[in-house]
């Protein structure tokens, strides 16, 4: 028998034909770039809200293996004095040899954590990429044995967005790749030592996607950064 996957939008449900592994992948893409927003009922005790302010992801060499590791806050609500922290973890060949053997019995799956960070983290992090030269043309060609990685900033989702992906190993991105780092070790830092939020509500943009979360199964050092 044929299964079928129950999508839920909004307030209707529609009926989906069951995944082919690319459609898989694609859902797996719009988890690892995260919902439009988070909020959690009680967090420090108020409601909390926010949207993705800080995103920094990557890719390894040779492998589908990506991490995505985005900071949800409000910077506008000088009330709100904390922040979360959203990491996400993908290996494409496991979900490869898994879907052979499960076919499209597959149920997407995905390392994850969430953890509580204070708002002013958040301002020093964005903070470390001031002053750093962006390229804009980058002067390379297609490779498939570089490390990607993505940095994206979005104080404000209309007026003020910025998004750069490139590849580790160009020398004209040495600053860059240094303030990434230097954020992503913090980053590591933080999940693995700050407070778990174990059920944050997820808002994205065309519907969840049809995944569950890994929280037992994740660890920050999954993916090997030079």
């Amino acid at each position: 028998m044929i299964e079928r996957v129950v999508i839920k939008v909004g307030r209707k449900h529609m009926l989906a034909p069951p995944p082919q592994y690319g459609t898989v992948r694609v859902r797996a893409q719009a988890v690892l770039h995260g919902p439009a927003n988070i909020t959690v009922r009680q967090l420090c005790g108020e409601g909390f809200y926010g949207w993705p302010v800080l995103t920094l992801e990557a890719q390894a060499s040779q492998a589908d293996k990506v991490e995505s590791r985005i900071v949800y806050a409000n910077p506008f609500n000088e009330g709100q004095h904390v922040a979360v922290l959203r990491s996400v973890y993908w290996d494409g060949e496991a979900a490869r040899k898994a879907y052979r053997e499960q076919g499209q019995r597959l149920k997407l799956s995905m390392p994850a954590r969430f953890v509580q960070i204070p708002a002013d983290q958040v301002r020093e992090w964005v903070s470390q990429f001031d002053g750093v030269g962006i390229v804009i043309n980058d002067a390379v060609g297609e490779s498939d044995t570089v490390d990607i990685r993505r940095l994206r900033i979005e104080r404000d989702y209309k007026s003020s967005v910025f998004e750069k992906i490139w590849q580790m190993q160009d020398a004209d991105h040495a600053l860059l790749n240094r303030r990434w780092g230097h954020v992503w070790q913090h980053m590591t830092d933080a999940l693995e030592s700050k407070p778990l939020i174990p059920d944050p509500d997820e808002d994205f943009w065309l519907g969840r996607p049809w995944f569950v979360y890994d929280m037992q199964g994740y660890q920050p050092g999954q993916l090997a950064i030079a």
